[in-house]
């Protein structure tokens, strides 16, 4: 299922990296790379990005409410 998704998701923006007369063995490529490296790179990048705010997320003001530890 898991693998599944990241072939979707190869498969969604394979027009930014994959030319329109690219062979098989291209497609091949591209999508082995896709689904082996996204399970690698995919929670460090999205803990990266999750992490990067600027300010307290804790902070009353922002929210109008108290956010429960």
């Amino acid at each position: 299922m898991v693998t599944l998704l990241f072939i979707l998701i190869a498969y969604a923006i394979r027009k930014r990296y994959l030319p329109e007369d690219a062979s098989k063995l291209e497609i091949a490529i591209y999508y082995a790379f896709s689904v082996t490296m996204t399970p690698l790179f995919g929670p460090w990048l999205y803990k990266k990005l999750a992490n990067c705010s600027q300010y307290d997320n804790k902070k009353s003001d922002d929210y109008g409410y108290i956010i429960p530890d």
